[in-house]
């Protein structure tokens, strides 16, 4: 069975509602100085790391730091001031 694919719906802002499909093995989301992410397409799912600056992403409310962090469904992923949601497709 394969992994199906997956988006991430902004759920704050001037762009909210605007969806990101994620079509590619890896995804870098963020901006240097105010923290960067990276979402990998693995076999066994979607997993998120931390690039730069830690201390300002979260996910589910608790700090993603230098964790390696599997995604499911409805996770909201925060950079800097951006609400992300995480959904498979």
């Amino acid at each position: 069975m394969s992994l199906p694919t997956a988006s991430l719906q902004i759920i704050n802002g001037d762009n909210i509602g605007k969806i990101l499909l994620l079509k590619k093995a890896m995804t870098q989301l963020g901006h240097s100085g105010n923290g960067v992410i990276a979402i990998s397409r693995r076999k066994d799912g979607y997993f998120v790391s931390v690039l730069e600056n830690s201390s300002i992403i979260t996910v589910n409310n608790e700090p993603l730091n230098d964790n390696l962090l599997k995604l499911n469904t409805n996770d909201v992923l925060v950079v800097d001031t951006t609400y992300l949601q995480f959904f498979l497709n």
